[in-house]
């Protein structure tokens, strides 16, 4: 929330006292060399936001110390910077009333991300929370020579011609180069990369886009300040085309698009060409994230947040993430409740809401004209929201929430595809999204604990090659306001098919707690407090053909 700028209110109100002690009232008063009165304007009080949150690791959760955090906006004329301290904690104070704000952190070890906010009067930017991707290829080279820079899969992301950096100066660079790269597969995340899709072209036309795939680029010289190409030296680079996507479907050639770390936009800059059904290539003239992108025709889906009981509930943050294609954008909510955000036409889209609270997240399908949704979205105080993704192997990762089924806890409910919707007394748990095909995501929402106990979520491996752990899986816990992320490169024990991520304890007062498990489990042979998992771990011919044959038409 917003804050008033204690030095210059201090000042302001020995100034006035000052005055009005020599007989001034609202400003100064006195004679100009003509003789004339004349009067002189308080100096304007500034209002500042206070922006706080944590820089974390993507992948594990874990906070990121010393990761350089900036704020940038257009009313700004300097950005603001900040360190994260141990437990990743930053707070910046900036000047209010930028409706748009970008806040960019970098850290040794990891590739710069971004994240968009406001600093506008009564802004929620208390708890936000920035995820940093590890670097791929951390490595240095020197600024005399051309440097090839390959991945682990040994694709060259980029080449860059000799003497091609320059330093903050202007000044040609000729010493060690140090390079932290990462390519982003946003496949099952389209939050991985930098900022919303907003799209400027190279008309400055405005509009929404669609991401094939994107690589995050970061020199800096031996005092760690960024480096840049010269003017007129370009360089190539490769995108690879993002995983969950069909090689055979997508375009030939799309534009090629920079974030712009202060209007927080992506911005058309050239074009690449799709190469070997691989990767994008083309040729840039400065190092940021480039993004192989490309704009679509929206089409807007209305509709309404309540809270529990009702009521329009204003300032809530909605979000429509694209479930057959790669994008999202998000909107607040009016006083009224309502809200209007676009999409891709002709798509399936998951639409959630968020304010201190959390709603289910629904699929819906949208064709070429205006979308409104037939029911409002609830966002339950105490909700607690399970989003688990992964990679392109193994196909088929599931799901299982447990938990006591009575007062008594001798009999438990098992939510998982074959039993998507579950009511234990008067609350319904839901597995919103179940995906088959890759990736995800699978969201499950629990809005209210019946009965005090402990609720245990696992994941299972379904279908496909590989493992949980070389998925790579990742769950996201929203509980009580904040977001806690578990990967099983932590889990103990041996590798299995069953993943035990952690449990949900609810006391007899209704508090809510998480407690992480993070072990693998024996098929056939785990009890979890009383819940046995023998019988579910080859689940019904049946259940399995309803989950790829009837369900599985996209």
């Amino acid at each position: 929330m917003g804050s008033t700028n204690s030095l210059s209110l201090f000042s302001a109100i020995v100034l006035t006292s000052a005055l009005a002690g020599c007989g001034g009232s609202s400003g100064s008063s006195g004679t100009s060399d003509e003789g004339n009165p004349t009067t002189e304007t308080p100096t304007p009080v500034v209002q500042m936001e206070s922006v706080s949150g944590q820089i974390r690791d993507y992948f594990t959760g874990e906070p990121v110390a010393g990761a350089l955090v900036t704020l940038q906006a257009t009313n700004l004329e300097e950005p603001v910077e900040a360190v994260s301290g141990p437990e990743g904690r930053f707070t910046l104070d900036a000047e209010e009333g930028a409706d748009r704000a970008t806040i960019s952190s970098r850290a040794t070890g990891y590739t710069t991300n971004s994240m968009l906010t406001s600093t506008t009067e009564g802004s929620d930017n208390d708890n936000l929370e920035l995820s940093l991707v590890p670097a791929q290829l951390a490595t240095s080279f020197s600024a005399e020579t051309t440097a090839t820079l390959s991945l682990e899969n040994s694709l060259p992301v980029a080449e860059v011609p000799a003497n091609a950096f320059r330093s903050s100066n202007g000044a040609l660079y000729n010493g060690s180069v140090n390079t932290q790269i990462s390519a982003l597969d946003p496949s099952s995340d389209p939050t991985i990369i930098p900022g919303n899709y907003d799209f400027v072209d190279t008309d400055g036309q405005v509009g929404l886009s669609t991401s094939y795939g994107a690589v995050t680029f970061d020199f800096t010289d031996e005092n760690g300040e960024r480096l840049q190409l010269s003017d007129g030296t370009p360089a190539t680079i490769r995108i690879p085309l993002a995983s969950g996507l069909n090689p055979f479907e997508v375009p030939s050639s799309v534009p090629l698009a920079w974030f712009d770390e202060e209007s927080g936009q992506w911005v058309e800059e050239s074009m690449a060409t799709l190469v070997d059904n691989r990767y994008y290539e083309g040729q840039v003239t400065h190092f940021t994230t480039w993004n192989a992108a490309d704009t679509y025709t929206p089409v807007e889906v209305s509709g309404r947040v309540v809270d529990r009981d009702g009521n329009p509930v204003a300032g809530a943050s909605v979000r429509a993430q694209g479930y057959d294609y790669i994008g999202m954008n998000t909107t607040v909510t009016n006083a009224d409740g309502t809200f209007s955000v676009p999409v891709r036409e002709d798509s399936q889209v998951l639409i959630s809401a968020r304010l201190d609270a959390t709603s289910n997240t629904r699929e819906i399908t949208v064709g070429a004209e205006d979308y409104t949704l037939d029911q409002d979205i609830v966002l339950w105080p105490s909700a607690v929201s399970i989003t688990l993704t992964w990679g392109q192997n193994p196909s088929d990762l599931d799901s299982h929430l447990l938990g006591p089924n009575s007062e008594a806890g001798t009999s438990e409910f098992h939510v998982a595809f074959w039993d998507k919707v579950v009511t234990v007394g008067d609350t319904v748990i839901e597995l919103d999204v179940d995906d088959v095909t890759s990736f995800g995501p699978e969201v499950v929402t629990i809005p209210d604990f019946p009965y005090a106990g402990r609720y245990r979520y696992l994941v299972h491996l379904f279908a496909g090659t590989g493992t949980i752990e070389n998925s790579p899986a990742r769950v996201e816990f929203s509980i009580n306001g904040e977001t806690r992320i578990f990967s099983p490169q932590n889990a103990q024990g041996s590798v299995s098919d069953w993943w035990a991520v952690a449990d949900i304890i609810v006391d007899e007062t209704g508090d809510v707690r998480l407690e992480a498990v993070q072990e693998w489990s024996e098929q056939g042979e785990e009890m979890v407090f009383g819940f046995s998992l023998n019988n579910r771990s080859n689940p019904a011919v049946e259940a399995a053909k309803r989950k790829y044959y009837s369900e599985n038409v996209r």
